[in-house]
């Protein structure tokens, strides 16, 4: 994390049934009548990234006639599917599990590759711009899929990252109805590991993250971040992506390849 804009960004994510309902939510926020001002807009559904990234930023600046404390601040709004959203979680629960950064577009040729052709099958499912450079034949798109989930071992891959940390979840104990949690999710070459701190208020919470923070850039496979849940249950709902719940998204691949 950049620490100088730590505290001059905030953000907030919209999970959508789908394209219709984005449409419509971002429509809302452009239309409404708040006094924030649209600072950036960046539609990844109709201009979709080269690595399949896809969702619908708005980035805004914070205006207030009363409360100007915040005035100025940046605030961006991510708007997806669930589709999109469970892309996006596989992304990230194969980049923690095989160390690589591929939600930066970093690591193996053969995942950025399966990735961005599993984004271009959602965007054929849901009726938008396929990602630059994939197949536009669906029976050539397949086909490349098909053949990437045999040499990286898909299925069983993202099965056992499930199995992993779901038998981490189940073996968690309980840390009580705190207000914010911290996950810190440890990677080795075999093993994952799972630590979850609750905190009764924000400001020690916030000091306990920033200390993790750092440590954890100095330590690969490491990763780190806070929350605030009504109960420790609601975790894995919230961020699905830190507790390896990639089923969705292995349905998805199992479609697609016809198995």
């Amino acid at each position: 994390m950049d620490f100088a804009r730590m505290h001059d960004i905030g953000g907030c994510r919209g999970v959508l049934t789908n394209i219709a309902a984005v449409d419509q939510v971002v429509d809302l926020f452009k239309t409404s009548k708040h006094k924030h001002r649209l600072h950036r807009e960046d539609d990844y559904i109709l201009r979709p990234q080269s690595s399949g990234y896809r969702s619908h930023h708005l980035v805004y600046r914070y205006f207030s006639d009363r409360m100007t404390t915040y005035n100025g601040l940046s605030i961006e709004v991510q708007i997806r599917t669930r589709l999109q959203h469970a892309w996006a979680t596989a992304v990230e629960t194969v980049g923690m599990f095989t160390r690589q950064s591929l939600k930066s577009s970093k690591g193996e040729a053969e995942w950025l590759r399966f990735f961005a052709l599993m984004s271009s099958r959602i965007a054929y499912v849901e009726g938008t711009p396929p990602v630059p450079g994939t197949p536009a034949s669906q029976r050539e798109l397949r086909a490349e899929v098909r053949r990437l989930g045999r040499e990286l071992d898909v299925d069983n891959k993202l099965w056992a990252y499930n199995d992993t940390l779901q038998s981490i979840d189940s073996e968690t104990s309980s840390t009580g109805a705190g207000k914010f949690y911290m996950l810190q999710l440890d990677v080795t070459e075999d093993e994952a590991y799972l630590t979850t701190t609750s905190f009764a208020n924000l400001e020690e919470a916030t000091d306990a993250y920033a200390r993790k923070e750092l440590d954890s850039t100095s330590t690969p496979g490491a990763d780190v971040v806070l929350v605030s849940v009504e109960a420790a249950s609601s975790l894995r709902r919230a961020f699905p992506n830190y507790y390896a719940d990639t089923e969705v998204f292995r349905r998805l691949v199992r479609q697609t390849i016809g198995t």
